[in-house]
């Protein structure tokens, strides 16, 4: 199983500028809500909801579904907090 770096919503701001984060999910067009539980992809940065992405990884997809950029290279992901 793959594990990718997860933070809760509300403290994602601690980790990059608010202008960096968009409100919603691009996977399921959700608005983000503070407890929400998200990833951040390593190469792109983009956030999605956990379970979206875990979702696309159970499709056998590895790529942001909006720059189709491969999940698991390029920048260091925000830290996880479980």
């Amino acid at each position: 199983m793959l594990d990718l770096p997860a933070i809760q919503f509300k403290d994602l701001h601690n980790h990059r500028p608010r202008s960096s984060i968009g409100p919603m999910c691009f996977i399921c067009s959700k608005y983000y809500d503070k407890d929400d539980v998200v990833c951040q992809l390593s190469q792109c940065g983009d956030i999605f909801h956990s379970n979206c992405v875990g979702k696309l990884l159970n499709q056998k997809q590895t790529s942001c579904p909006f720059y189709h950029t491969p999940f698991f290279s390029g920048h260091m992901p925000v830290l996880c907090k479980r």
